[in-house]
């Protein structure tokens, strides 16, 4: 029940919040299930102009703002990592980084336990991995990339 209403405050408080003179943030989920499903309902992917050659790198306070007020956040890749690894670390997990690829796509890996996790593009990918090194290489297999230039950020 306590998930439930904590879920349905982090959607109501897109739509209806108060100006406190600070930053506006969203609530902290209390689960990766919430998380999840925050990911899947209030983002939304949207590639850069010119497929992506004009990099438009979002900050988190932009993102909020755009939460805030349209009640969705738009994005490519590079948010989506950048806003989950945000989030994460608002929750708790220490261990949070964002793994760029050389062909430019971009994934928050994220440690829990004593293992690995993953979200690409909102997709949760669910080890645990054994090493951050694993769950990179699992993101590239079934993407089909190499893993031989990879780029670890956060």
């Amino acid at each position: 029940m306590k998930r439930l209403v904590i879920l349905t405050l982090l959607f109501l408080s897109c739509a209806a919040m108060r100006s406190t003179g600070t930053q506006w943030e969203p609530p902290i989920p209390e689960i990766l299930g919430d998380l999840k499903t925050f990911l899947r309902w209030k983002m939304e992917y949207k590639a850069d102009p010119l497929w992506g050659l004009w990099d438009i790198k979002q900050t988190v306070n932009q993102m909020n703002a755009q939460l805030k007020k349209n009640g969705i956040i738009t994005g490519d890749c590079e948010d989506y990592a950048t806003y989950t690894g945000y989030m994460l670390k608002r929750m708790g997990y220490a261990r949070v980084h964002r793994v760029v690829f050389a062909r430019g796509h971009q994934i928050c890996a994220f440690g829990i336990d004593e293992g690995w996790s993953y979200f690409s593009t909102g997709k949760y990918r669910e080890g645990p991995f054994a090493s951050i090194d694993a769950a990179v290489k699992h993101c590239s297999k079934i993407n089909g990339w190499k893993t031989d230039e990879i780029y670890i950020v956060m």
